[in-house]
Protein backbone atom coordinates (compact mmCIF):
# COMPACT_ATOMS: atom_id res chain seq x y z
CA UNK A 1 0.00 0.00 0.00
CA UNK A 2 1.44 3.31 -0.67
CA UNK A 3 1.53 5.64 1.97
CA UNK A 4 1.08 9.78 1.21
CA UNK A 5 4.63 11.51 2.28
CA UNK A 6 2.59 14.05 3.06
CA UNK A 7 0.55 12.68 6.19
CA UNK A 8 3.37 11.76 8.01
CA UNK A 9 4.77 14.16 10.72
CA UNK A 10 8.05 15.91 9.55
CA UNK A 11 9.61 14.10 12.36
CA UNK A 12 8.42 11.08 11.35
CA UNK A 13 9.06 11.17 7.79
CA UNK A 14 12.68 12.16 8.66
CA UNK A 15 13.23 9.34 10.81
CA UNK A 16 11.78 7.15 7.79
CA UNK A 17 14.34 8.59 5.16
CA UNK A 18 17.35 8.73 7.99
CA UNK A 19 16.80 4.55 8.62
CA UNK A 20 16.26 4.20 4.69
CA UNK A 21 19.35 6.16 3.53
CA UNK A 22 21.49 4.42 6.33
CA UNK A 23 20.23 0.80 4.48
CA UNK A 24 21.48 2.02 1.47
CA UNK A 25 24.89 3.03 3.27
CA UNK A 26 25.40 -0.42 3.62
CA UNK A 27 25.03 -1.32 -0.02
CA UNK A 28 27.20 1.29 -0.85
CA UNK A 29 29.63 4.10 -0.23
CA UNK A 30 27.55 6.94 1.69
CA UNK A 31 29.68 10.04 1.81
CA UNK A 32 28.06 11.17 5.50
CA UNK A 33 29.44 14.84 5.04
CA UNK A 34 26.37 15.45 2.89
CA UNK A 35 23.97 13.68 4.93
CA UNK A 36 21.54 16.40 5.51
CA UNK A 37 21.56 16.68 1.63
CA UNK A 38 20.61 13.64 1.17
CA UNK A 39 17.82 13.91 3.37
CA UNK A 40 16.40 16.33 1.89
CA UNK A 41 16.80 14.69 -1.38
CA UNK A 42 14.60 11.90 -0.90
CA UNK A 43 12.34 13.89 0.66
CA UNK A 44 11.82 16.28 -2.41
CA UNK A 45 11.83 12.75 -4.41
CA UNK A 46 9.17 11.53 -1.73
CA UNK A 47 6.81 14.67 -2.24
CA UNK A 48 7.28 14.96 -6.26
CA UNK A 49 6.14 11.44 -6.60
CA UNK A 50 9.52 10.33 -7.77
CA UNK A 51 9.88 7.53 -5.04
CA UNK A 52 7.39 6.52 -3.12
CA UNK A 53 6.09 5.28 0.82
CA UNK A 54 4.94 1.86 1.17
CA UNK A 55 3.38 -0.11 3.94
CA UNK A 56 4.56 -3.65 4.01
CA UNK A 57 1.86 -5.31 6.03
CA UNK A 58 3.88 -8.62 6.81
CA UNK A 59 7.16 -6.70 7.94
CA UNK A 60 4.68 -3.74 9.75
CA UNK A 61 6.89 -1.13 8.10
CA UNK A 62 7.18 1.24 6.06
CA UNK A 63 9.55 1.35 2.98
CA UNK A 64 10.93 3.37 0.41
CA UNK A 65 10.68 2.68 -3.29
CA UNK A 66 11.21 3.89 -6.64
CA UNK A 67 7.58 4.59 -8.20
CA UNK A 68 8.92 3.61 -11.79
CA UNK A 69 9.51 -0.23 -9.75
CA UNK A 70 5.87 -0.24 -8.84
CA UNK A 71 4.04 0.36 -11.82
Amino acid sequence: MIVPADQLSQEALRGVIEEWLTRQAQEALVDHSEWPTQVENVKQQLLSGRLLLTWDDEQQSLNIQRAEDLS
